[in-house]
C-alpha cells in the first residue's frame, strides 16, 4: 500500500531565565542556549490509517499535559487524539514542566520553578508543528535499517550494574524519502539517559541527542532528525562519560552519529507500506509502603555512607551514586508519609489510565509507553513480539508515577525504586497489554 508523509520541525527552546529541570536540590535558571531544543514531526498516511508522531527535546510531559496537548492538536487538524504520539528525549538541560520534586528535602528549601508561560508556549508550538507537518503530504518511501553503538565505543549503559547489567546499543533507523530519492527525515531511538550534562550546567541543551542531530545534519543538511528515548530507566552515561562537559556531549554525539552514518547505505526502502496503529489503556498497581520510621533509619544510614565517601575523597561518580541512593530514600520517605496520611492515591492516579500504543510499519513494530521503563521489560517485549524487529520508545504520551522497576531492583533499593510508586507487578500488566497489541497488529 502506498504511503504519504509529512515532515517538519520547530524550535521549542525557552527564554533566558527559565529554570532547567532534572536535579531537585537547587535552582538552575538558564543563562542562555548552547544548542536549541527541537520538536520534529512525522506524519504517515495510507489508505486506511494515519499517525502523527512528534519527537521532542522536552524533559518530560505529565500524563495530563500530554493528553491536553494531543487534544489541542486534534482540535486543529483532522486527526483523533489517539492518532497523535508525543515522545520526550528527557534531556536534563530542558525546563521543568511540572513540580515533579515538591518539597523533596525535609526542610522544603527548594521548590521547582515551573514557567507556565513556557508550558503554554510548547503547546502552541506543537500545534503549529502539527499543522506544518500535515500541510503538504507527499508520496514517500520508508526505509528501515539498524546501527549499533555501545561499550566498545565508550558509550552506554547500565547505571545500576555497569559491568554485567543489561543494556541496549541498538539504533533502529526509520528513514523517509520522496519518490525522487531525497532523504527528508530520519528517526532513531537510543536507551541512555541524556544526562552527560549535570547540575553545574546552566545552558539549555538537548544533550547528546542534540549532538547526534548536529553530526547527522553535517552529512544530510536538508533532512529532519528525530530522536526518541528507549528503555533508559536504568541506563545512563554515569560510568561511561569521562566528564560532564559539552566536549563529552560532542564525543557521545560523534560516536553515535558515526554509527548511524555508517549504516545509512544499508537501509532498505519500500514504497509498499503496511501501517497499523492501536492503543490500550491499563491500570497499574501501587506498591506497599513500610512504616516511615523504618525508611527514616535507612535514609540516615545512606546519608552517613554518603558523608563517609565525601570525607574519604571518593570519586565524583561514587559520591553521585551515593547521593542518588539518598535521593531515592528521601522520595520513599516522603511517599510513605503521604500514604500514611491517605494522600498518595491521588498522586498515583494522576498518571492513570496508563496507555500503551503499537505502531506497525511493515515488519517492524514500535511500542510507545509512558514513563521511564527498566531495560528488562523492553527486552521481554522484544522477545515475545512476533515482529522481526520491535522498538520500545518511552516517555511517550506522558509519565508514570515513578520508574517501572523490577522486583529485584526493589529488593536491592536505590534511586529508581525509591522514586517509584509502582509495584513491580505493574510490569507484568504492561507486558501482557503490549503482547496483545503486538499480536493483533501482526495479524493485520
Amino acid at each position: 500500500m502506498s504511503v504519504k508523509a509529512g515532515i517538519s520541525q520547530i524550535d521549542i527552546s525557552p527564554r533566558k531565565g527559565t529554570e532547567l529541570g532534572g536535579y531537585p536540590y537547587f535552582a538552575r535558571h538558564n543563562t542562555g542556549i548552547h544548542d536549541p531544543l527541537i520538536a520534529a514531526g512525522l506524519y504517515l498516511e495510507t489508505e486506511s490509517k494515519r499517525v502523527l508522531f512528534l519527537a521532542t527535546d522536552l524533559f518530560y510531559l505529565t500524563k495530563r499535559q500530554a493528553t491536553e496537548f494531543r487534544q489541542a492538536i486534534a482540535n486543529e487538524v483532522d486527526l483523533h487524539p489517539q492518532e497523535i504520539l508525543i515522545s520526550c528525549s528527557h534531556t536534563h538541560s530542558a525546563p521543568w514542566v511540572n513540580p515533579m520534586f515538591v518539597s523533596m528535602t525535609e526542610d522544603g528549601s527548594y521548590e521547582p520553578d515551573v514557567d507556565e508561560t513556557y508550558v503554554e508556549f510548547v503547546k502552541e508550538q506543537l500545534i503549529k508543528l502539527a499543522k506544518n507537518t500535515l500541510a503538504e503530504p507527499f508520496e514517500a518511501e520508508l526505509g528501515f535499517g539498524m546501527a549499533f553503538c555501545g561499550k566498545e565505543e565508550g558509550v552506554g549503559g547500565n547505571r545500576r550494574d555497569p559491568q554485567e547489567g543489561i543494556c541496549d546499543p541498538s539504533l533502529p533507523l526509520l528513514a523517509v524519502r520522496n519518490l525522487e530519492g531525497e532523504l527528508l527525515a530520519l528517526h532513531t531511538k537510543y536507551a541512555v539517559h541524556p544526562t552527560i550534562l549535570h547540575g553545574e550546567n546552566t545552558l539549555v541543551s538537548a544533550d547528546y541527542p542534540g549532538a547526534i542531530r548536529r553530526i547527522f545534519n553535517e552529512s544530510y543538511p536538508e533532512a529532519t532528525f528525530m530522536f526518541s528515548l528507549g528503555a533508559a530507566g536504568d541506563q545512563s552515561p554515569r560510568y561511561f562519560r569521562s566528564s560532564q562537559t559539552f566536549e563529552e556531549v560532542d564525543r557521545f554525539g560523534r560516536s553515535i552519529g558515526k554509527a548511524i552514518l555508517n549504516a545509512m547505505d544499508k537501509i532498505k526502502y519500500s514504497r509498499d507500506v503496511s501501517l497499523d496503529l492501536a492503543s490500550k489503556e491499563m491500570e497499574l498497581i501501587m506498591k506497599d509502603y513500610s512504616e516511615p520510621d523504618a525508611i527514616q533509619q535507612k535514609l540516615d544510614n545512606l546519608r552517613s555512607k554518603e558523608q563517609s565517601l565525601i570525607e574519604a575523597g571518593a570519586s565524583y561518580t561514587e559520591q553521585q551514586t551515593a547521593n542518588l541512593w539518598v535521593l531515592g530514600a528521601e522520595c520513599e520517605l516522603k511517599n510513605a508519609k503521604l500514604h500514611a496520611q491517605g494522600e498518595l492515591i491521588p498522586k498515583f492516579e494522576e498518571s492513570s489510565p496508563v496507555e500503551a500504543t503499537v505502531l506497525k510499519l511493515n515488519k517492524r513494530a514500535y511500542v510507545f509507553l509512558q514513563g521511564e521503563i527498566f531495560m528488562d521489560f523492553a527486552k521481554q517485549i522484544e522477545d515475545l513480539s512476533p515482529f522481526e524487529e520491535t522498538v520500545v520508545i518511552t516517555l511517550a504520551n506522558g509519565e508514570l508515577p515513578g520508574y517501572l522497576v523490577t522486583g529485584e531492583a526493589l529488593e536491592i533499593g536505590g534511586y529508581e525504586p525509591g522514586n517509584s510508586l509502582l509495584d513491580p507487578k505493574s510490569g507484568e500488566i504492561v507486558i501482557s497489554t503490549v503482547k496483545s497489541l503486538l499480536n493483533d497488529a501482526y495479524k493485520k
